[in-house]
């Protein structure tokens, strides 16, 4: 049988703050609730319920379900969705038992998403029990990974051209000297909300440890990005989006940048009409902290 101090024990330690699982104990402690008998099972159903409400209240109003960058080749590239349908099609990835709503992700949709997946196990509804527990497991982590993923990104619009980033730790390495580094990718979205299409040219980027110390320096111009300029079609009906990356001498840095865009009001058959600087907000480099704790502990 598992105890209510057992089960407060094994949800706080889920809720990191990044949410990243650790392996060994924290799993053996979930077999252990999966494998209790159905009154614990249920009394551990309500509370992960109510610990992905706490997460919900956690959305701030900026909240945006997000793709990794980890773990992608630098240098790839694709068009894809936008708005809504991009939202769900994440969130039907990442968690395929929420049923994802037609409208972006807020914390009044998410906690309303939560109450229909778990209302039948809660109401003491024979079976699924196990299954509940499961994905409810799944989404803690997922969750706490999209929070992480949040406070590593930015999204600025300069004159309808919105460039959305997301970095993600990577893996750590040493140079010489025994100097630690970090390795971070990003994802970038470059969304055409205006009335005609543009094309991106090239973009800058500034790169600063936590010391605020410059790391790199790439100077805007004709550059391309990842080896393409990209004509993107009006009205966010497509987003251009390319993975890439850098690296950092601390645990965290800061890039921040622009993308030269050239603005097509006559058509593309026809000369750029104006030439937009669209900037690319601030965005952190942040190796979370169960990581870093766990890389300093066991450095190989």
């Amino acid at each position: 049988r598992i105890s209510k101090l057992k089960c407060n024990s094994l949800l706080s330690k889920l809720c990191l703050p990044h949410g990243f699982f650790c392996q060994g104990s924290r799993r053996r402690e979930k077999d252990a609730v999966m494998a209790s008998p159905s009154p614990a099972s249920s009394r551990a159903v309500a509370r992960l319920y109510r610990a992905l409400l706490n997460y919900g209240k956690k959305m701030g109003p900026n909240f945006a379900v997000k793709a990794n960058p980890a773990g992608r080749p630098w240098g790839t590239h694709v068009f894809s969705e936008t708005g809504p349908a991009y939202q769900g099609m994440l969130l039907g990835r990442l968690v395929p038992s929420l049923q994802p709503p037609n409208e972006m992700i807020n914390a009044d949709n998410f906690k309303r998403i939560v109450r229909d997946r778990f209302r039948e196990p809660l109401e003491g509804k024979p079976g699924g029990l196990p299954a509940s527990l499961d994905e409810g497991f799944h989404a803690l982590r997922v969750l706490g990974e999209q929070m992480y993923l949040n406070q590593c990104s930015s999204s600025q619009t300069t004159e309808g051209v919105q460039v959305d980033v997301t970095s993600s730790f990577d893996r750590a390495g040493m140079l010489g000297a025994g100097q630690p580094r970090y390795l971070f990718s990003y994802l970038v979205r470059i969304i055409n909300n205006r009335d005609h299409p543009v094309q991106v040219l090239g973009r800058s980027w500034t790169m600063t440890n936590e010391y605020n110390a410059r790391l790199g320096h790439i100077p805007l111009g004709t550059n391309s990005v990842v080896g393409q300029q990209p004509i993107l079609p009006p009205r966010a009906s497509k987003c251009f989006e390319y993975t890439s990356g850098t690296d950092c001498n601390t645990a965290t840095g800061m890039q921040v940048g622009a993308l030269l865009v050239h603005a097509h009001d006559d058509g593309m058959e026809r000369p750029a009409t104006s030439v937009i600087q669209a900037s690319i907000a601030p965005f952190p480099l942040m190796v979370p902290y169960s990581k870093l704790k766990r890389q300093q502990e066991d450095p190989e």
